[in-house]
């Protein structure tokens, strides 16, 4: 196992896939504000029908939300981490994982007309191959794979 610098193809889908990736968070993030206070409001809606003075008090209202908030922005923070940061991390430092690896069984996916390897690597269980390779190639072979260091996204087998 050894790192390569990433070409120019790998660096550019690395950068799509965190573009993408904070598209969808920040989306997410937005749906999730706009839950966030309507259910502030159904709560003293609730506090309304329940008979409690001032159920609509601003400090209250505020409060509420603002708690939410916090927890809200907390847990999205840890995802950001977990997801993205490994994502980040391999763009910044521009390397990419390969690996040797053993084919320990080869099958064919009739539903779906696709071919797979499976491997004996810690990284990637199996892969889909094309049928080439799938006639060459037989179990106890190696080959190599390809993926990002830090967040390991498959680039390809060679």
């Amino acid at each position: 196992m050894h790192t390569e610098p990433l070409d120019t193809s790998e660096m550019a889908f690395l950068n799509r896939q965190l573009a993408q990736g904070k598209k969808m968070f920040i989306a997410f993030y937005a749906k999730f504000i706009i839950i966030l206070f309507s259910l502030s409001f159904v709560v003293s809606f609730y506090r309304a029908a329940s008979g409690i003075d001032n159920a609509f008090s601003p400090l209250w209202y505020f409060s509420f939300t603002g708690a939410l908030l916090l927890l809200s922005a907390g847990l999205c923070y840890i995802v950001f981490l977990l997801f993205h940061r490994k994502l980040s991390l391999d763009i910044k430092q521009g390397t990419k994982t390969i690996e040797r690896c053993v084919i320990e069984r080869k099958q064919y996916m009739r539903r779906v007309n696709k071919y797979y390897f499976y491997l004996n690597s810690r990284h990637c269980l199996s892969i889909e191959v094309n049928q080439h390779d799938f006639n060459t190639m037989n179990p106890g072979d190696e080959l190599s794979i390809q993926y990002s260091t830090h967040c390991g996204i498959f680039f390809g087998y060679y």
